[in-house]
């Protein structure tokens, strides 16, 4: 039989798309793009938003917001997002060696210094110059579109029932698939099985959401590729405050960027001013802060603090709850386009096929996996 692991959008695609005869998979139903629901306020797994509507549709009713983002510079200044909006953005005409020689030639060494290399290396905690950039003008770089506005996001679309992870729950329901909810553990490859907590199943054909490095195969001449894999690990701090204690510049906006090595937090997104549920009155706040596994993490309280002394609030926001997003974005380092074929190439032999983000080892954007 033909059987998909994983609960995200990525299996929840592929199930539909490959007709498969099951589902295996203990985590929650949307995978990272799922949400958290504390009764009175939901929260996603860090910022999720649908860039466009993919080709098979939503699933669900979404509505359509006008991107408003602010940065806080170096020398704390509030200015609009993306960066190059405000300064230098310039043509390529050679091909850049790594991601740091494509930020300089792309923006110059003054905006490279001011705000796009401080910014990136919060972001990735990973050497700029170890990294490709064959991904970076479509992705996290945002480039100029022909009606003059900046970035795939410069228009998002958010669902209506005030969290992201309402799509995937659309999509499971829909089905009328078989789902086992187990933890697969290992392949048997040369068998064709896999092993769960509880179970074993053959297979004809397996389509794989689990992150590449976490799959417990036999990996044989692979084991090299798969150690070259890098990712990033978010921390997401959640809070609330009442609209009041808002400062009169920060609000109505969806995300603020932050470059300072003084300030833990990469982005801070006001998940309600985009349709996030909450209570009438009040905003919600993520805080999501990119850290590696050394990193030791302030109390909530801290951050809380810190936001105000920011100037973003008046008072200090009440913290509701916290998340470590251990596999994050996977770093797109200069070997990673030959490992994941490598990698790929070997399961395909076994009739294992990659799917989504971290089966793809690639960043892609929810209508990319919706469209699987």
């Amino acid at each position: 039989m033909n059987i998909v692991i994983g609960s995200g959008l990525s299996a929840i695609s592929a199930y539909k798309k490959h007709n498969c005869d099951l589902m295996i998979g203990k985590g929650i139903i949307g995978g990272t793009a799922s949400s958290t629901n504390n009764k009175k306020f939901l929260f996603d797994k860090g910022i999720h938003v649908l860039n466009t509507i993919p080709e098979n549709g939503i699933g669900c009713n979404c509505n359509n917001y006008k991107r408003k983002a602010k940065i806080i510079n170096k020398i704390g200044e509030i200015i609009d997002y993306p960066y190059q909006k405000n300064n230098t953005d310039n043509p390529i005409n050679e091909t850049p060696k790594n991601y740091l020689d494509y930020i300089i030639k792309r923006f110059g060494d003054k905006d490279a210094r001011d705000f796009h290399v401080p910014y990136n290396d919060k972001f990735w905690k990973y050497p700029l110059h170890k990294m490709s950039a064959d991904w970076a003008n479509t992705k996290y770089v945002p480039k100029k579109n022909i009606n003059g506005s900046y970035g795939t996001n410069d228009n998002f679309w958010y669902p209506s029932k005030g969290y992201i992870g309402n799509i995937a729950e659309k999509r499971y329901n829909s089905l009328n698939l078989q789902h086992n909810h187990d933890n697969v553990v290992a392949f048997d490859i040369k068998d064709k099985t896999i092993i769960t907590n509880n179970n074993k199943y053959k297979y004809n054909k397996c389509y794989s959401s689990i992150p590449l490095n976490r799959i417990n195969i036999d990996w044989g001449c692979c084991k090299k590729y798969i150690k070259r894999l890098k990712h990033t690990t978010i921390a997401c701090f959640n809070f609330s405050i009442h609209n009041n204690n808002i400062k009169k510049s920060f609000e109505g906006l969806h995300w603020i960027y932050f470059c300072s090595k003084e300030i833990p937090f990469i982005r801070i997104s006001f998940p309600s001013n985009y349709g996030g549920k909450t209570l009438k009155g009040y905003t919600t706040i993520q805080c999501e802060i990119s850290i590696n596994p050394y990193d030791k993490l302030k109390n909530y309280h801290d951050y809380a603090q810190i936001m105000k002394d920011i100037g973003i609030f008046k008072k200090i926001p009440t913290f509701i709850s916290s998340e470590i997003i251990n596999i994050a974005y996977c770093i797109p380092t200069l070997t990673v386009n030959e490992d994941v074929k490598k990698i790929t190439q070997y399961l395909n032999k076994y009739d294992i096929f990659p799917i989504g983000r971290y089966g793809k080892w690639k960043n892609l954007w929810m209508h990319e996996v919706m469209n699987i």
